[in-house]
């Protein structure tokens, strides 16, 4: 599901080698029920405080939300998914070739 959020402030860390990487803690409501989370590391086009943005979020447990287009721990998930998927047939064909070379 989809809602509408509020950035009310940028948390920065050190990243070490490649600087500072920001986290925009957005809140947003769900039936009445005020939630707040921190978006995934951002390092390009960080929205300012105040800034107005859309929320997805899981309607079985609200809390669990990531903003789309700015968070990219979904696209990490999927990358890694996908990236299992393909490394199996690869697999299958190195065990094919060593189960005939037998």
């Amino acid at each position: 599901m989809n809602t509408i959020g509020l950035v009310i402030r940028i948390n920065s860390r050190s990243s070490g080698d490649s600087g500072l990487n920001f986290y925009p803690v957005y809140e947003y409501y769900v039936n009445g029920i005020q939630y707040t989370n921190e978006g995934a590391s951002i390092q390009h086009h960080v929205p300012t405080v105040g800034t107005r943005i859309p929320v997805m979020y899981n309607p079985a447990k609200p809390k669990q939300s990531y903003i789309p287009g700015y968070d990219n721990k979904v696209y990490k998930i999927l990358t890694i998914v996908f990236g299992i998927i393909g490394c199996i047939p690869i697999l299958v064909c190195i065990g094919i070739f060593i189960f005939t070379c037998l």
